[in-house]
This record gives structure tokens, C-alpha cells and sequence, in this order.
């Protein structure tokens, strides 16, 4: 009988580990950096950031948000180890309406990330997602390109990640977002991340641009 009673357990403990992965195998992960600048309208960015918190809380996925500054990045955490959701409200929404500039480190944001996004290690060893997709949304500016940073940031990570390869099977999305008024700076829409076009970035990956 106690035999029974464990091995009940042990099929319960299987059953549960199954559907667990099951559940994470229909999540979209998503990561999401905030790069603002003086020039960006603060309203449409705090909108912007408030649609993607209702979607991660409504289907329950887990997710990432970033805000630059030097080398002490805010980092925000869903439905992961670690979670601190009230700091979104808390920090990240209160810091940007009390300021829109935000220092960039670009070599230091793009370790910090790949170091993020292996400690929740959504991929395995051999390359497959453990999600149904991963999903990296940016925020940015005029500002933020000046500075060459969509090349050391977004393109750098695109890069590192192989997103080209996972872009295509459409198990990886990047959203890139060009938060600037025409009247205040544009952008290169045939070579959006530089002339390197690493893994043909510019044809991949084209930036939404402000009205």
C-alpha cells in the first residue's frame, strides 16, 4: 500500500512537472529597455511602457524591464525568481516622470543583459526556447543614436543572441522603437544600426518612428 501511496505521489510530481512546462511553452518572455531622452515625449513612453505591464499581467509572462544609468541599471522583474512588480509603479514610473535622461553605458548594459537573460535562461543547451516566443522590445531616441548606441546596444545583442537565425523560425521578435518628433531628429531608415549591419540587422529588424 505505501508503495502505491509513493509511487502516486511520484506520478503526481511528473504530471505537475509536465504541465508546468506546458504553461511555460505558451509564454512569450519579453525584455524591455528604456532608453530616454530629453527629446522623447515623456506621456507617449509612460503609455507605451503601462501597455506592455498590462499584457505581461494578464497572461502572467514573465518579463524584464531595464532602465539605463551608468553602471547602477533599475531593473524590474514579472512573474520570475526574484520579482519586485511594485517597483515598476514605485521606481521605473516614478523615475521617468521625474526626469527623461538617463545615461547610457553601452558596453556595461550589453553584459548586464546577456547576463540577464542567461540567468533566466530561456533557451537550454542545444539552442531550442524553452517559451513559446521571446520577444525584446527598445525605447529609444535621438539621443541614444547620436551616440552610436543602436549599434553597441540593440545590434550587439542582436548579434550575441543569433536573433537572425531564431527571427526567422519566429521563435524571436525584436521591437525597436524610434521615440523621437520629426521636428526633432530622424533617423536613417535605410541603415537604421550602421554600416557594419551585422546579420543583416538593417533588413531585419525595421524601427517603428514616432509620428
Amino acid at each position: 500500500m505505501a508503495q502505491d501511496d509513493e509511487t502516486s505521489d511520484v506520478t503526481q510530481f511528473e504530471n505537475e512537472g509536465a504541465d508546468d512546462q506546458a504553461t511555460i511553452e505558451k509564454q512569450i518572455f519579453r525584455f524591455i529597455y528604456v532608453a530616454p531622452d530629453a527629446n522623447m515625449s515623456q506621456q507617449q513612453l509612460i503609455a507605451a511602457l503601462n501597455d506592455h505591464r498590462n499584457h505581461i499581467v494578464s497572461d502572467e509572462s514573465p518579463a524584464i524591464f531595464y532602465l539605463p544609468s551608468a553602471e547602477q541599471p533599475l531593473v524590474v522583474k514579472f512573474n520570475m525568481d526574484g520579482s519586485n512588480e511594485d517597483d515598476f509603479e514605485g521606481q521605473l514610473m516614478y523615475n521617468l516622470r521625474e526626469t527623461m535622461s538617463w545615461p547610457v553605458n553601452a558596453n556595461f548594459d550589453r553584459k548586464k543583459i546577456m547576463e540577464l537573460l542567461t540567468e533566466y535562461d530561456f533557451m537550454d543547451s542545444d539552442g531550442n526556447f524553452k517559451y513559446e516566443k521571446v520577444e525584446l522590445n527598445f525605447h529609444a531616441g535621438k539621443t541614444f543614436w547620436d551616440r552610436g548606441n543602436n549599434e553597441a546596444v540593440i545590434a550587439a545583442l542582436f548579434f550575441e543572441l543569433n536573433a537572425a537565425k531564431y527571427i526567422e523560425n519566429g521563435k524571436m521578435q525584436f521591437n525597436v522603437f524610434f521615440r523621437c518628433p520629426p521636428s526633432k531628429g530622424s533617423l536613417d531608415r535605410e541603415k537604421p544600426f550602421g554600416d557594419m549591419n551585422l546579420d543583416d540587422i538593417n533588413q531585419r529588424v525595421i524601427p517603428k518612428v514616432e509620428d
